[in-house]
């Protein structure tokens, strides 16, 4: 993983990471005062905390409660403001 992005070379977990953001936003379950860029930070970390998961759990890894757990944190910190 890089910080040093060449412009306009997006690819692999950055481009679901823009979608999730870009479709989110459209359907406003993410709220429009949060930066992007935080959004795409939140969903790679999260992305990254169920891979680790995965790998260090073997046999034993059960993906619902994994995903459960770490997309719900996900879910909550992007949640759109509703009046």
């Amino acid at each position: 993983m890089s910080f040093n992005k060449p412009e306009g070379k997006e690819s692999g977990i950055g481009l679901l990471a823009e979608e999730v953001v870009r479709l989110g936003k459209k359907d406003g379950d993410i709220g429009g005062d949060i930066a992007d860029g935080f959004v795409k930070d939140l969903f790679e970390f999260t992305f990254i905390e169920i891979a680790k998961a995965f790998y260090n759990s073997g046999r034993k890894f059960r993906l619902a409660k994994t995903v459960k757990e770490y997309a719900g944190v996900f879910a909550r910190g992007i949640k759109a403001q509703r009046s």
